[in-house]
């Protein structure tokens, strides 16, 4: 079941196409960009929350939370009752 390749690999070759495709510009992903991303993310984002929860308790946020607290609620009574 094994096949056997018809052209030898030389050592040269086997370089060149190694170190080619290692660069992140050929490849279309670099790690860079991935951790500048994350990082604007992650200040943006921790900088809304001190901004919501530092100036007072968002309405908005406390409602859908109290709702969506409610709706669990009255699911698993419902789930109880109909064992």
């Amino acid at each position: 079941m094994w096949i056997s390749l018809s052209k030898k690999c030389i050592v040269d070759e086997t370089l060149e196409l190694s170190n080619s495709a290692s660069t992140s510009f050929e490849s279309g992903f670099d790690w860079k960009i991935t951790w500048i991303g994350y990082g604007c993310g992650l200040v943006i984002g921790l900088s809304l929350e001190c901004l919501f929860f530092l100036t007072g308790k968002p309405k908005w946020l406390t409602m859908m939370v109290e709702e969506n607290i409610h709706k669990k609620i009255t699911r698993s009574k419902r789930s109880t009752c109909r064992k």
